[in-house]
């Protein structure tokens, strides 16, 4: 499938052997170059819905739409981590007269960011996405997290379940021995709230369960080490 949507390029990064991969492209990644197809934590995720099997099977075969909350999730992990998609501002005079992206040349902008591997932001999503990173680096249990020694950012995993042959793959936002975390956007950042409700919601448990066991079976981390999110 990799081979198929990437070309000729994706095949350095084919995976049939269990590993971790520094330095692989975030589109090569979500193509999933491992021989014969791999299970993430997202797809997990659909899977334990009702009618899961059947929904993942339709986004296997058809794709999902690119979501701008999304994006916007993905302009500040390139902010915060260093690593991801290139941003791009889309002129302002090719805006709505409102300031929606909704004009035909605005969403050809956004579509064509898209195809070029870069995320596509208004003048003030971008303001805010730079404020979300200033506020971060403000925040000591958030530093505490981001400096963790021998810390290592957007790391592509790949492994074999024991029980099931099954193979697993992820990307770390956050990977050391000591621990493992992921940076979340939400529409509320306070603690309680997105305990009970966003992680819950998004399956955000899920994923910390399937990085930390691919964490320690790959030696990336620490049998107990914990989960962060920042």
């Amino acid at each position: 499938r990799a081979r198929r949507r990437l070309g000729a390029g994706a095949k350095s990064y084919l995976i049939d052997s269990p590993r971790h991969v520094d330095d692989m492209p975030e589109d090569v990644y979500h193509a999933d170059p491992v021989v014969g197809g791999s299970l993430s934590a997202s797809m997990a995720k659909v899977l334990i819905k009702p009618g899961g099997p059947a929904k993942l099977r339709h986004q296997l075969d058809h794709g999902t739409k690119p979501k701008r909350v999304f994006e916007f999730g993905h302009a500040a992990h390139k902010l915060v981590l260093g690593k991801g998609l290139d941003i791009r501002i889309i002129p302002d005079n090719i805006l709505a007269s409102n300031g929606a992206a909704s004009t035909t040349a605005a969403k050809a902008f956004i579509e064509l960011a898209r195809t070029e591997g870069a995320v596509a932001l208004k003048a003030s999503e971008a303001t805010q996405v730079v404020a979300m990173a200033e506020a971060l680096r403000r925040t000591p249990e958030a530093l505490a997290v981001m400096e963790t020694e021998h810390l290592e950012h957007e790391v592509s995993a790949f492994t074999q379940d024991d029980q099931t042959g099954v193979w697993l793959r992820c990307r770390f936002d956050m990977v050391a021995p000591t621990l493992v975390a992921d940076y979340k956007t939400a529409a509320n950042a306070e603690p309680g709230r997105f305990a009970r409700s966003t992680m819950l919601d998004m399956g955000y448990h899920v994923q910390a369960a399937h990085y930390l066991d691919m964490a320690a079976e790959l030696g990336l981390a620490d049998p107990d080490a914990p989960f962060r999110f920042v």
